[in-house]
């Protein structure tokens, strides 16, 4: 088993200079989160309200996908007491970033008056300057 200090910086290359470093391909978006879940078992107790929440999950677990050769989207929205909430979706799937997991009921997604999260300030998405990606990357 490819331990997680590889993974992650071989994530951190892909990301920073996309081509450069290729990371094994999953052959499903079901098998791509559950590897996510194997290298991050701690991830759902990182959960931090404006540091490491639902945003900045979404935008790594997105960026993850995205260097697996899958085409995610950021979906974001607000429901009718004004609470927010980012999830990822891609082929045909929910991915509930704070387990992270993929989630069959689609009912909750659908109280969401959907917005764009390009939109949002850019603190939103900036996982890679949250206290557990730095930790993770100061560790090893």
């Amino acid at each position: 088993m490819v331990d997680t200090w590889f993974i992650t910086i071989m994530l951190f290359l892909s990301i920073l200079s996309p081509g450069a470093v290729e990371l094994p391909p999953a052959q499903s978006v079901t098998q791509a989160v559950s590897e996510m879940q194997t290298l991050y078992p701690e991830w759902q107790g990182e959960y931090k309200v404006n540091e490491f929440d639902c945003s900045e999950m979404s935008a790594m677990v997105y960026e993850y996908l995205r260097c697996e050769g899958f085409k995610p989207v950021i979906m974001a929205g607000k429901n009718s007491q004004g609470e927010g909430h980012a999830w990822v979706e891609c082929d045909g799937k929910i991915i509930e970033a704070t387990w992270p997991g993929i989630n069959p009921d689609r009912e909750p997604y659908r109280q969401f008056v959907y917005f764009n999260p390009a939109m949002c300030n850019a603190t939103e998405w900036d996982w890679w300057n949250s206290d557990y990606i730095r930790n993770i990357m100061n560790y090893y």
